[in-house]
């Protein structure tokens, strides 16, 4: 599972300025003319763009929303849409065939990287292989002593699955949700 980063979104390439006005409207824009088009969902398009733009932009919204809101709502909307969604689509056809599943939700990167993302803080996709395989995948990224902590966990997870079939860390077991907070 994932929370697409800002540069999935597209809004690295934005300029400060830009990002500085980002609102509903853009949501909604990108919704209207990149995702559900009549050309892309059919005849029924202008239900599923209603209710996709009054759920990302308009729902739960603070009293004054600023620009960083709207970008980490951009950024989930885009993290469902790609990612997301078809992770739950390929679990329920598992599901059905009796597998047994299991998910991890990661949302870690090293600071330095993080620096490089507009508002919407948050791992893309593939960000945790540079841990499982202990290999630089990003050139900005540092792995200090969180990072290392973070490694080791994980691969602890992994191992434990690999020879037993279960999640199981050093005296946790059976839980429905695991979180790993590593201050540093």
């Amino acid at each position: 599972m994932t929370l697409e980063g800002g540069s999935f979104t597209g809004l690295t390439f934005a300029s400060p300025e830009d990002l500085a006005k980002f609102s509903a409207i853009n949501i909604s824009e990108s919704i209207q003319k990149n995702f559900a088009p009549e050309s892309i969902v059919g005849p029924e398009f202008e239900g599923i763009q209603e209710d996709l733009i009054s759920y990302f932009a308009y729902q739960n919204v603070p009293a004054k929303p600023d620009a960083n809101f709207y970008i980490k709502r951009y950024a989930e909307f885009w993290s469902d849409f790609l990612i997301n969604q078809e992770v739950f689509n390929e679990t329920d056809a598992k599901v059905e065939r009796g597998w047994p599943i299991y998910f991890y939700l990661w949302n870690h990167m090293s600071a330095p990287v993080q620096a490089t993302l507009p508002a919407a803080k948050g791992a893309w996709h593939t960000t945790e292989l540079s841990y499982t395989f202990d290999e630089k995948t990003f050139a900005e990224d540092v792995h200090g002593e969180a990072e290392h902590k973070i490694q080791n966990y994980f691969a602890e997870i992994f191992a434990q699955f690999a020879y037993t079939g279960l999640v199981l860390i050093r005296d946790v077991h059976r839980q429905s949700a695991m979180r790993v907070r590593v201050e540093g």
